[in-house]
């Protein structure tokens, strides 16, 4: 059995673009297929529309299912009905879940795969917090969806945490992507012991230094920001900072990329930005296509991620540092959550104190002062990532852990 041509299924709720899961997945589908194994995703669709998945190789099938407006109650039950066809017809070796809870649920309510095949649930984020922010965020304004919101929220961040329980409790094995979250899951669930840690991977092929630096204006000196837009990415704080770092470097300018989920923060940070003369010095670019963030990357001087999230939140450990550092751009984030894991302040990138305007300022005019500062912690924070995240490596963990389990089970 052991180095055999594994076929393992991925079962995620989303499968798009714009989502931090959905991309690594595939990336590590990616490698894994390019190690000679077969990958297959079963995941939802919303409405009538086809999901993008032109991302997706040729050789990677996906099976969807229907996702109605209101019924978010039954994925877990579709999902698991596809699952099925999908390994009675094909058949399957490992079954991967993206998340703890509606993949997870799924593929557990498959008995005849839980009985015979490995099932292992990733680790992402902090879940319960997670959900804990989405219900804290402001509603549209009415009573009655106040109300709503607060009725539901203890019910359903209970159940939650019953179903996180049983299904991490009930799967051969859970990976975690950093120490931080590991380490987190342990203490709200004492009795969990199967939790491993493989990080994300990163394409160092595709994320690289290489290539054309300056596609924006020369003149410049470009700070660059990726990832949602929202309260607590610290986005609010790093616009505060600009009027300092301006007034030592007035050719700085800054990036915002990524998606606003929700129109009235983006307005906010936008009249914020108004009120502190910003608007000729700072763009919001709103999303950009995966396959540009490299480009993006290599175009830029440094990388700033002034997450506010606190260690009890929702953070793991984000992409884009990652992508980031594989680029060769130095960093500046905040001291949050499994980040200090990969980023060793003044050897791989800078650490500044989450929420503190007055860091965050010194971080970056640190890196501005000195160009062969950025060189070198851009230099040694890619070595970091090439060694410890790269894809291939990633890939590999996965697949000695697969082998394992897949042993054991067959015992």
């Amino acid at each position: 059995m052991l180095g055999k041509q594994l076929r393992i299924v991925n079962v995620i709720h989303h499968l798009s673009r714009g989502g931090g899961v959905a991309l690594q997945s595939v990336n590590m589908a990616e490698s894994l297929r390019n190690l000679g194994h077969k990958v297959a995703f079963v995941t939802t669709k919303t409405g009538v529309a086809d999901p993008t998945t032109d991302f997706l190789h040729e050789e990677m099938p996906v099976t969807y299912v229907s996702k109605m407006a209101g019924a978010n109650v039954l994925v877990p039950f579709l999902l698991s009905r596809a699952l099925s066809r999908r390994i009675h017809e094909h058949g399957c070796d490992v079954i991967q879940s993206f998340d703890p809870l509606v993949a997870a649920l799924a593929v557990l309510l498959e008995k005849d795969a839980q009985r015979t095949i490995p099932c292992v649930i990733r680790l992402g984020t902090n879940y319960q917090a997670h959900f804990k922010f989405q219900f804290a965020q402001p509603t549209t304004g009415t009573t009655l969806d106040f109300i709503k919101n607060a009725t539901r929220r203890s019910v359903y961040l209970s159940a939650l945490s019953i179903v996180e329980r049983m299904t991490l409790t009930m799967s051969d094995a859970v990976v975690a992507n950093c120490q931080y979250l590991r380490e987190l899951y342990e203490r709200r669930f004492p009795k969990l012991k199967n939790i491993t840690v493989i990080p994300n991977g990163v394409d160092i092929q595709k994320f690289n230094p290489t290539g054309v630096k300056h596609l924006l204006m020369s003149d410049r000196i470009w700070l660059l920001y990726v990832g949602r837009i929202e309260n607590r990415k610290g986005i609010d704080i790093l616009l505060r900072a600009m009027p300092a770092i301006l007034k030592r470097y007035p050719n700085a300018r800054l990036l915002l990329v990524g998606r606003a989920p929700r129109p009235y923060y983006l307005q906010k940070l936008k009249s914020l930005a108004q009120n502190l003369s910003l608007e000729s010095k700072i763009q919001f670019i709103g999303v950009v296509s995966n396959e540009d963030i490299p480009h993006l990357m290599r175009a830029v001087d440094v990388l700033v991620f002034p997450s506010t999230t606190r260690s009890d939140e929702v953070e793991g450990l984000p992409n884009v540092i990652l992508e980031g550092m594989a680029s060769g751009l130095p960093v500046v984030v905040t001291n949050v959550c499994g980040v200090p894991e990969v980023v060793e302040h003044g050897k791989t990138g800078i650490l500044v104190s989450p929420g503190s305007t007055q860091d965050l300022i010194d971080g970056v005019i640190a890196l501005l002062e000195s160009k062969q500062l950025r060189s070198e912690l851009g230099v040694q924070g890619r070595d970091f990532i090439i060694r410890h995240n790269s894809t291939e490596r990633t890939a590999r963990d996965y697949i000695a852990l697969y082998e394992k389990l897949i042993e054991i089970k067959g015992e």
